[in-house]
C-alpha cells in the first residue's frame, strides 16, 4: 500500500486527498490521534460538505 505523510497534507482537502485519508482511516494505516487537530477538523468538514455528497465513488 502507498505511504500516506500525514505531515505534508496539504489543507483544504480536496477530493483526491480526501479519498486518500478515508481510505487509509478504513484500512488502519491512519489513526484519529495521529492526524493534527486541523486535518481532523478539515475531514470532517470535508465529510459534511456538499463536495463529499456529490462524489460519485469514494474508493
Amino acid at each position: 500500500m502507498e505511504e500516506l505523510d500525514l505531515n505534508n497534507m496539504k489543507l483544504p482537502l480536496s477530493k483526491k486527498r480526501f479519498s486518500k485519508l478515508r481510505n487509509a482511516i478504513r484500512t488502519g494505516r491512519v489513526k484519529w490521534m495521529e492526524m493534527s487537530e486541523e486535518l481532523m477538523y478539515s475531514y470532517q468538514d470535508f465529510w459534511k460538505s456538499e463536495k463529499y455528497k456529490n462524489m460519485e465513488k469514494i474508493d
